[in-house]
């Protein structure tokens, strides 16, 4: 059975930024020591390991084909592959929980999901009225996602040597914007 994900919870700012740090630092080792792995692979891993804003980040910088080979962004778009969706009833009490109002009106929902993220899960869903309408649901807390965009900074050294420094300068800047695009939340990245 499967709830809402697990929030890693650090003790400080400084030791959410700490812990992005020693993950970066030990796929850039482990890359390093694997000829048969690309750096993308590496990188994408310690993004997912991180949470589902990183693999978030991971995916978008997937779809910056202005930035990254191909291959690299094939690989980086399998970030946050969930293998297990929602079950319909976690689903519904998580809509029920974030949205008791809208909630109040669904009288039939999927089965399954028709859009699985690192960050949210949609399902069709028969209202009330008779229309049908896609809910979809984030899986993180708002807040939580916001600090942890809010360390994009520290990734910067994680892709030097793979994105020109102008690239990375413009995938940190640009994430938050595109974040708050597709989930409808206002997040500011300062670098």
């Amino acid at each position: 059975m499967r709830g809402r994900p697990a929030v890693l919870q650090f003790p400080s700012r400084a030791g959410r930024r700490a812990e992005v740090a020693r993950r970066f630092a030990s796929a850039q080792r482990e890359a390093g020591a694997s000829a048969a792995e690309t750096w993308a692979r590496h990188f994408r891993r310690a993004l997912e390991d991180l949470g589902p804003a990183f693999a978030w980040f991971a995916t978008y910088l997937g779809s910056r084909v202005d930035l990254v080979s191909i291959a690299d962004g094939l690989e980086l778009a399998r970030a946050g592959s969930r293998g297990v969706p929602l079950s319909r009833a976690s689903f519904a009490r998580l809509l029920a929980t974030e949205s008791p109002g809208a909630a109040c009106h669904v009288i039939e929902l999927a089965e399954g999901p028709t859009r699985s993220t690192p960050m949210s899960e949609t399902r069709r869903a028969r209202l009330a009225d008779g229309s049908a309408v896609d809910i979809e649901i984030l899986l993180e807390t708002r807040e939580a996602t916001a600090r942890d965009l809010d360390l994009l900074p520290v990734f910067t050294a994680a892709l030097e040597g793979h994105l020109s420094e102008a690239g990375v300068r413009s995938a940190l800047l640009d994430a938050p914007r595109a974040f708050a695009q597709a989930y409808d939340t206002p997040i500011r990245l300062e670098l």
